[in-house]
């Protein structure tokens, strides 16, 4: 098509801009994490990332980029915004192998349909602006899948050792990555029957040297997947056990590759080989993880721990606009599928409801941050920060320094608190009025303190102000300012009386 070239650089555009603007917001609290992990030495990254429940390799990367001049929070954020933005080039080359797989004629129409719908994909774009791995992990399971193919149509030692670098890379950018090395053992295993007994086994054998080399990549990884298999409780804390249903709704066009699988025999868009690779990628990681999470073994059916089975949806609807025999029809079908992508995206809702196409992060730690700030120039007094953190409800029982510091990460990041570390004190999540025995001295001592708290339920508030009043014991009662809200976050001081 001649057009082709035009219209993946106006997707690529259209892109960039969705992707690129809110990048200057301030970072929530995930993307805080991040600015923590990479604000210091290389040294301390791995152990700052595992901490969080990461892998060290992404924070590496973003810890060379913040030596580039700009906002912080964009550069924060470059690295999720450079792959989000190649994100739909990706697409569009991995469909265009697809479908020159089953076909020798060239058409652009499913490739570049691909490309639009990974543009206006709600998760493609939110992850996109975020200072965390899951862009770069949907870009590398892109690519990935392109190797593989490579492999399969000749398996040169090139296309061999691209395909084992990258498999490894995905597992150390994050941990369930591994369910898509899962998926391409079932896709192979399936593949090998359409040998003769003989090429099978050399298949076999080749593909199993490969995954072993792979493996061996992995090897590294390992104790930090045991760190983070160790703390597998906190994930229930947020994570639904799934019904059945929720196989075919967590990403949006899943009904749209079944629809795909099941068609597919009746008018050939893909080739079998293709079909079996396309639907393992996406229904091997979405089967594992929900029978995990729903017998309570792991949590991990979440969208976020499976984004990279989020391109084989689009590129799987997207071949579906080549299942009508009637060449007619197809702009319908592709206009229908346009259609319920930018309904799916939020755009237009967006619009309608706040002038904006894409909804806030609702978290406006640097404005709390730097309020703070301000006022502690007049005013010091004790910081009590409730960052929402999972883990800080292992508060007090554990006050190793790294762990504070963890907790504390919403005024020991990019958002710096200036005020002394023995000062600020982090509050558990679930119980966050419950303070430590240093809180309330520091508290009773100076007769107020600061509130940073990350919460949007009013009731939420009440209760954590009357358990402060109860951790002060009978003694003491507490009056507050009116406090100062930035979406999730609000600040409010707090001042102690003898009654």
């Amino acid at each position: 098509m001649k057009s082709t070239p035009l219209l993946l650089i106006v997707a690529v555009v259209v892109g960039t801009v969705l992707r690129c603007y809110q990048a200057s917001e301030s970072l929530w609290l995930d993307e805080l994490h991040t600015s923590w992990t990479v604000s210091g030495s290389l040294t301390e990254v791995y152990e700052r990332a595992a901490i969080g429940n990461q892998s060290p390799l992404y924070f590496w990367l973003v810890w060379l980029f913040t030596f580039l001049p700009g906002p912080a929070e964009i550069v924060l954020r470059l690295p999720s915004l450079l792959a989000g933005c190649s994100l739909p080039v990706a697409v569009f080359w991995l469909t265009r192998k697809f479908v020159s797989a089953a076909s020798d004629e060239e058409d652009d129409t499913a490739p570049l349909l691909a490309a639009w719908l990974t543009v206006v994909d709600p998760l493609a774009i939110a992850y996109s602006q975020e200072a965390r791995p899951y862009a770069l992990l949907m870009l590398l399971a892109v690519v990935h899948i392109g190797l593989l193919l490579n492999v399969l149509a000749q398996a040169n030692w090139p296309a061999r050792i691209a395909w084992i670098i990258t498999g490894a890379l995905l597992v150390h950018l994050h941990y369930t990555a591994g369910l898509l090395l899962v998926a391409e053992v079932v896709a192979l295993a399936m593949i090998s029957y359409a040998y003769a007994p003989a090429q099978r086994r050399e298949f076999l054998l080749q593909r199993g040297m490969d995954l072993l080399l792979m493996c061996l990549l992995i090897v590294p990884a390992l104790p930090g997947i045991a760190t983070v298999a160790a703390r597998k409780g906190n994930w229930e804390t947020f994570v639904a056990r799934p019904e059945a249903l929720d196989l075919f709704s967590l990403f949006p066009w899943t009904i749209a590759a079944v629809v795909l699988i099941v068609a597919n025999g009746w008018r050939q868009v893909v080739s079998q080989r293709s079909l079996i690779v396309l639907s393992c990628w996406l229904f091997v990681p979405l089967i594992v993880a929900w029978t995990a999470t729903r017998f309570g073994w792991v949590a991990i059916f979440y969208p976020r721990y499976l984004l990279f089975a989020v391109p084989p949806t689009l590129v799987m609807a997207a071949l579906c606009s080549s299942l009508t025999k009637n060449v007619n029809w197809q702009p319908a079908v592709i206009g229908v599928l346009l259609a319920i992508a930018v309904g799916n995206s939020g755009l237009i809702q967006n619009l309608r409801a706040t002038g904006r196409p894409l909804p806030g992060r609702n978290e406006d730690w640097r404005a709390a941050v730097a309020e703070l700030n301000e006022q502690l120039k007049t005013s010091p007094a004790p910081v009590l920060v409730r960052s929402g953190l999972i883990e800080a409800d292992e508060l007090p029982a554990r006050e190793d320094s790294l762990f504070l510091q963890y907790c504390l990460l919403p005024v020991r990041g990019i958002y710096r608190a200036n005020f002394a570390d023995d000062q600020l004190f982090p509050l558990p999540t679930k119980n966050p009025g419950q303070l430590s025995a240093k809180a309330r001295s520091a508290l009773v001592a100076k007769g107020e303190a600061w509130l940073l708290i990350r919460t949007t339920s009013a009731t939420k508030k009440q209760q954590l102000l009357a358990q402060i009043g109860e951790s002060l014991g009978p003694k003491y009662r507490i009056e507050t300012d009116e406090p100062k809200t930035w979406g999730g976050v609000f600040l409010q001081r707090v001042r102690v009386r003898e009654k």
